[in-house]
């Protein structure tokens, strides 16, 4: 039977936001599932900088929950600092053994541009 096949085929498809977007502060990241949640499974949005292991690396600034989006205010979140590029992707989550369980999804690149009000502002009089 398909159900004990050794691979796990991709069961998430990611909707928004787009390949390769520069994101503004909020954020509502979206997915379509081709899967049923059972007992103690949640979907795990997270994120990982480039050259990270996306298992071991890759870190949920919302938790894991049952839903299929998640409006993110980016520059609220503790890891992401600076304007930095980042990959997002859906994980199956086991909420009784708190551990990410596999990835769902392909990743996908990001841009974050951090908010300018956190930039030291010129002194009055000089302009480019």
């Amino acid at each position: 039977s398909p159900s004990s096949a050794p691979h796990h085929p991709l069961r998430v498809t990611l909707l928004a936001p787009g390949p390769n977007e520069s994101l503004p502060e909020t954020v509502t990241f979206r997915w379509q599932a081709d899967l049923t949640l059972g007992p103690n499974q949640a979907f795990e949005l997270a994120f990982w900088r480039p050259g990270q292991d996306p298992m071991r690396d890759a870190r949920s600034p919302v938790g894991a929950g049952p839903n299929t989006e998640q409006t993110v205010h980016l520059s609220a979140v503790p890891f992401i600092h600076e304007s930095s590029d980042w990959y997002w992707s859906v994980f199956l989550f086991d909420t009784a053994a708190q551990r990410r369980v596999r990835q769902l999804s392909e990743p996908r690149l990001f841009h974050y541009h951090a908010p300018t009000s956190l930039l030291p502002t010129p002194p009055p009089g000089i302009e480019d």
